[in-house]
Formats: C-alpha cells, sequence, structure tokens
C-alpha cells in the first residue's frame, strides 16, 4: 500500500511529458483553437487542448481549469461569451513565442497569454494565463 502512494505522488510529481508543435503558425492555431473552444463555453474541451502541448503538470491545468470556471460561473459582471479576439504574436529570438487573445463577453473581457518555448524537437506551451484585469494586458 505505502509503494502505491509512492508511485502515486511520483506520477503527479513527475514532469508532463507534452506534444509538440512543428512551427510558431501551430502554435497560434492551438492557441486559437483554445480560445474558441473557451469562447464556446466548452472550456474542458480548451484546457484539454493545452495539456496535450504543455510542459505543465497536468494537475496544475486541472486546478487552473476549476478556477477558471468557477470565476466565470460566479461574476455576473462577464455576462455571456461572446466569442475572442487575437491580439499579439511576439517572437523573443528563436525559441519564445508569447501569444496574447482577448476572450470576450458581453460586459467585460479577460485576456489570456500562452508562451511557447521552441526545444530540440519542436514548440511546447511552457506558460499560459487568464486575468480579468485588461490594464495587465497593455505593455508599460
Amino acid at each position: 500500500m505505502k509503494w502505491l502512494w509512492v508511485g502515486l505522488l511520483l506520477t503527479i510529481a513527475a514532469p508532463a511529458r507534452a506534444d509538440v508543435l512543428p512551427s510558431p503558425e501551430a502554435a497560434r492555431e492551438l492557441a486559437d483553437n483554445v480560445m474558441d473552444a473557451m469562447s464556446k463555453g466548452d472550456t474542458d474541451h480548451g484546457f484539454a487542448l493545452m495539456k496535450s502541448y504543455s510542459a505543465v503538470a497536468g494537475i496544475n491545468i486541472e486546478a487552473v481549469a476549476n478556477k477558471f470556471k468557477e470565476l466565470v460561473a460566479t461574476q455576473q459582471r462577464f455576462g455571456n461569451s461572446i466569442g475572442y479576439e487575437f491580439l499579439t504574436n511576439e517572437a523573443t529570438g528563436s525559441s519564445l513565442l508569447r501569444i496574447t487573445e482577448l476572450h470576450r463577453f458581453e460586459r467585460h473581457g479577460m485576456g489570456w497569454i500562452f508562451i511557447f518555448y521552441k526545444g530540440s524537437s519542436g514548440w511546447t506551451l511552457n506558460y499560459f494565463s487568464y486575468t480579468d484585469k485588461l490594464q495587465d494586458i497593455f505593455r508599460h
């Protein structure tokens, strides 16, 4: 029984094994597909897409997904989802890519940031975040 718990903990703590994307264009397509799912209310599918290409441990993505669902469900100020909008695609060097998208609601927006890293075999999603503080989307 003790080894079962140790094995479970190692599985949870082990780094995620992510699929890779072949190009920055494929990374942009993934971000758009995630936002399309989110804007249609299919958050489970959106987070599942990220999980496939993410170097972030799966358990963390599930925790973020639950917090996101709770935030949107409890915030009357947002209103209904009305789509998404691509904002920026910024490369830093040849190995880092930051994609920023806007999840549009009737009365408010939510910014999403996706950061992709190019390793030896392709691009993986290394970081993502969302915020309802739209001022954080602008560079200072």
